[in-house]
């Protein structure tokens, strides 16, 4: 069986929609989703929602359907408003079987209708593009090396953090790493570390280095994060103690996610 192509089944879609006609875009790509496992079907729907935005926009307006299409056309429509909202946090297996063409799409697509053109342009070159999937938990939270979850603030690796690029041959690659945080420990949190532990913090066990900023000007810092959107990141280096410094990526700018 032939390998799905998600990202030029799309531009299908979207060339038909481009012509203005809508009908026509609906029906294939209620084809082309059919038989295709929910991680590909998700794609597709963003690729296309990203793609012919324009022209959905203005199918969104009243009157723009013909009674005659508007079964058809309204739920390509509903399902495609969708696509742009924050993805599904897939499970891995959801993965496992894809090339590496179809997997650097699937995340592609996210980037495609959650990025910003900085992001899509850098994807569409050869530089790497990191892009990161959280699971939201309590920076107090940890787990065991048995794995059962504590409050010692340690952090729960759940969140995903994906490489995607592509060769000089213009291959596309993705590498997957799946036991990863986006998000700061509260072992590094002053509010674990005042004479009376704020709420919440009481079992936390600390590390000696404090990080963060005091925010609200209380005299304690105040751990931060990484907020939804993208932010470019700037090659540099970071200190190890009695070891050579290593490679390091620090953010400099960060754009909301629509």
């Amino acid at each position: 069986m032939p390998e799905f192509a998600i990202r030029a089944s799309a531009d299908e879609v979207a060339t038909l929609l481009q012509q203005g006609r809508a009908r026509d875009a609906a029906a294939h790509l209620e084809t082309l989703r059919q038989g295709q496992p929910p991680v590909i079907r998700e794609a597709l729907d963003r690729f296309v929602a990203a793609r012919a935005q324009a022209q959905l926009a203005a199918l969104r307006q009243p009157g723009a359907v013909p009674i005659t299409e508007a079964a058809s056309v309204q739920l390509m429509l509903d399902r495609l408003a969708h696509a742009g909202l924050p993805p599904r946090f897939r499970e891995a297996e959801e993965t496992k079987d894809l090339t590496q063409a179809q997997l650097h799409d699937v995340y592609a697509s996210i980037i495609a209708t959650r990025g910003n053109d900085a992001a899509r342009g850098a994807l569409a070159g050869q530089d790497r593009v990191i892009l990161g999937l959280r699971q939201e938990n309590r920076t107090t939270e940890g787990e065991s090396r048995e794995g059962t979850a504590n409050f010692h603030g340690k952090g729960v690796y759940d969140d995903r953090i994906v490489v995607l690029w592509t060769d000089a041959n213009g291959e596309r690659h993705a590498r997957e790493f799946h036991k990863a945080t986006t998000e700061p420990t509260a072992q590094y949190d002053g509010h674990a570390k005042t004479a009376v532990r704020s709420p919440g913090f009481e079992d936390v066990v600390t590390r000696p280095k404090t990080e963060g900023s005091d925010v609200n000007g209380d005299g304690v810092r105040d751990l931060g994060r990484l907020a939804d959107g993208t932010t470019e990141m700037l090659a540099t280096t970071h200190p190890r103690n009695h070891f050579p410094d290593e490679f390091a990526l620090r953010p400099r700018s960060r754009t909301p996610s629509p």
